[in-house]
């Protein structure tokens, strides 16, 4: 059963929400902070939205954000449930992955430690771990989020770079990083709706022409 939740956005959250994607840690940060934001979400007044993210869950389990000319989605790679308006997460190896699981994830991976060449050095934050609170499946809860097939996609109306058919006005940009990153220059501007209709495997698919 298909499940659509939008919440709005005000500038702080878009500020996270839309930082440049460089690596799979920036994916995961986002991940996480999406959690806690919808977590506790308080609607932002008309006059602060920013942005706008929906979550998607379905045969396509995705996250979109939106803001002005610039969209991009990722994979959403958790369960959710909503009960009297409040939701919560879980994976296979987390049951709930409250607050303290998201901000663990979030201080490991900004360790330096973490960008270590030593193994040693690595598993310093997951040895503290224990010391504070036993978590069970955290190890192999943090092993998805850094392997998990994140599906990253942008769409772009650039202006400022537009340069014919090498860099079009309107395009996707698939992947984030250098090497397997690539355009699909497309002929009109895509709606957010569109966006997301061109993603949902449940629903017809659209020819590139």
């Amino acid at each position: 059963m298909k499940k659509e939740f939008y919440f709005n956005l005000d500038q702080a959250q878009c500020d996270w929400a839309f930082k440049a994607i460089r690596n799979k840690t920036d994916v995961v940060e986002i991940l996480m902070k999406v959690l806690k934001t919808i977590s506790i979400y308080i609607a932002p007044t008309p006059e602060e939205v920013a942005g706008k993210m929906k979550l998607h869950i379905g045969k396509m389990s995705r996250l979109f954000f939106f803001k002005d000319d610039k969209y991009y989605s990722m994979a959403f790679p958790f369960f959710v449930e909503n009960r009297d308006d409040q939701f919560f997460f879980s994976s296979l190896d987390i049951e709930d992955i409250d607050s303290y699981i998201t901000s663990k994830v979030i201080s490991i991976i900004n360790d330096p430690k973490f960008q270590n060449a030593s193994s040693w050095a690595f598993i310093e934050p997951f040895l503290e771990i224990d010391d504070q609170k036993t978590v069970p499946g955290f190890w192999s809860f943090f092993k998805m989020l850094l392997t998990y097939e994140d599906g990253y996609i942008r769409y772009d109306v650039d202006m400022i770079r537009e340069d014919g058919d090498k860099h079009p006005l309107y395009h996707f940009d698939v992947f984030y990083s250098s090497l397997p990153t690539f355009k699909i220059g497309l002929s009109k501007h895509f709606t957010n709706d569109l966006m997301i209709d061109f993603l949902d495997i449940s629903t017809d698919c659209h020819y590139l022409k």
